[in-house]
C-alpha cells in the first residue's frame, strides 16, 4: 500500500508557515534577551560639557555605566528629571509578537473566525 504525493502548494505553504514561525520565535526570544534601559549613556571625553538643564531622563530599564566625565570633562544635569522604571513591566513589543503568535497558533487549531479568537464552538 501505497502513500499519496503530497500536492506541492501544500509543501510551500507548509514552508512559509514555518519559515514565520521562526521568524516570530528569533524575534521574540530577541526581545527577552536584549538590554533595555540607558547604558553608556552622557559620557564625556577629555574637556567635553553637557549641559542638560530642566531635562526629563526616563528609562524603562536599568541605568548603568551613564554620567561619566573622563579628565575635565563637565556635565550639568541642574533641575533635571532622572527616572528609572526597572519594575518588569511588560513591554509592548512582546505583546505584540505574543498576540501574533496567539493568533496563529489559533488559526491552525481552527478556533480564529472573523479575525477574533472564539473559545467557545457554539455555532
Amino acid at each position: 500500500m501505497q502513500t499519496p504525493p503530497l500536492d506541492p502548494s501544500f509543501l510551500v505553504s507548509l514552508l512559509v508557515v514555518a519559515f514565520i514561525l521562526g521568524a516570530l520565535i528569533c524575534q521574540f526570544i530577541y526581545n527577552l534577551t536584549r538590554t533595555r534601559g540607558i547604558h553608556g549613556s552622557f559620557t564625556n571625553e577629555d574637556e567635553g560639557e553637557q549641559i542638560a538643564a530642566e531635562a526629563d531622563i526616563s528609562s524603562d530599564g536599568g541605568i548603568s555605566s551613564s554620567f561619566k566625565n573622563a579628565k575635565k570633562g563637565k556635565q550639568n544635569f541642574e533641575k533635571a528629571k532622572i527616572s528609572c522604571d526597572s519594575s518588569k513591566t511588560a513591554n509592548p513589543e512582546q505583546n505584540f509578537f505574543l498576540k501574533i503568535l496567539d493568533l496563529l497558533i489559533a488559526y491552525f487549531v481552527g478556533r480564529l473566525k472573523d479575525g477574533a479568537c472564539h473559545t467557545d464552538k457554539k455555532e
